[in-house]
């Protein structure tokens, strides 16, 4: 169902978290402003929620996570990342899982 926000119709959107709302159009992902606005310019497969002002996204077969200006948080890309919970996200690489800070340090 297509919702209509700031005068603007995405395929979707999700809740608000930390200012932003997860959005979708034409098969990609991206946040948007309480206005309706796309937050940044870049375009992803699949978007999340905000925590701790990082998103997890995924693009192609890999996942990080994402500052409010839609950049990369930190250089690694993994095979699965979760949402960060107290300042750290579970990430996945190959058949290794551990937890890293918002700055993509290992924790």
């Amino acid at each position: 169902m297509r919702r209509n926000i700031g005068g603007h119709n995405y395929d979707f959107v999700g809740e608000f978290r930390e200012g932003l709302a997860a959005a979708g159009e034409n098969g990609k992902e991206y946040h948007i402003t309480g206005i309706g606005q796309p937050a940044y310019t870049a375009r992803f497969d699949e978007v999340g929620p905000f925590s701790h002002k990082r998103a997890r996204v995924k693009m192609g077969q890999h996942e990080f996570h994402i500052t409010r200006e839609g950049l990369p948080a930190y250089e690694a890309k993994y095979d699965k990342v979760d949402d960060f919970i107290d300042g750290e996200a579970e990430v996945t690489i190959g058949n290794k899982t551990f937890l890293i800070d918002i700055n993509g340090r290992r924790v």
